[in-house]
């Protein structure tokens, strides 16, 4: 199992533990609207929090219930305008973002119905993913200008290996 998968995996146990806890506390509700009314808010309450690959495991799992809804391509455009909005305020790395859009698009790629619930998630995405995109490359341009991005040094004597590639970012 590669780490990817194990981190899934830990987290959809972590989220279904707190499914089930508030699933008990609300009898009398069908079982698959509780399922999906837990799990949106949880994935709602991640992507606040940052925690944008948990946010987007548990809108996952939410299109494991009953297929599409109009709730996921909310749920999945308000992840990514957290992440949007992230990436102005605070900044974050290019490949995790390019990752965390490519990670949305899967989701709607899980989604059962070939619909147009599907269609407008995809879209949804498509377009959250360009906001995103285009607020990171503005994010480095900026930093670019500030002289804050790291720049080659052509003048060391060649090593004979070729040269590995540097994220853009100091840290």
């Amino acid at each position: 199992m590669t780490t990817k998968e194990e981190f899934e995996r830990r987290i959809a146990e972590e989220i279904d533990k707190g499914v089930w806890a508030e699933m008990a506390k609300r009898p009398g509700i069908s079982f698959f609207t509780q399922l999906d009314d837990v799990r949106n808010r949880i994935a709602y309450e991640k992507a606040e929090a940052g925690m944008f690959e948990e946010a987007l495991t548990a809108a996952m799992m939410t299109t494991r219930g009953r297929g599409c809804t109009p709730r996921l391509r909310d749920l999945l455009g308000y992840i990514l305008e957290c992440i949007r909005v992230t990436v102005e305020t605070k900044g974050m790395d290019f490949i995790r973002v390019a990752s965390l859009c490519e990670e949305a698009l899967e989701v709607t790629k899980s989604v059962r119905c070939d619909g147009q619930c599907r269609i407008d998630a995809i879209e949804a995405v498509s377009i959250g993913t360009e906001k995103v995109l285009y607020a990171s490359t503005k994010a480095r341009l900026q930093k670019a200008r500030e002289g804050e991005l790291q720049k080659p040094d052509f003048k060391k004597p060649a090593t004979g290996q070729a040269p590995k590639l540097e994220l853009c970012c100091r840290r």
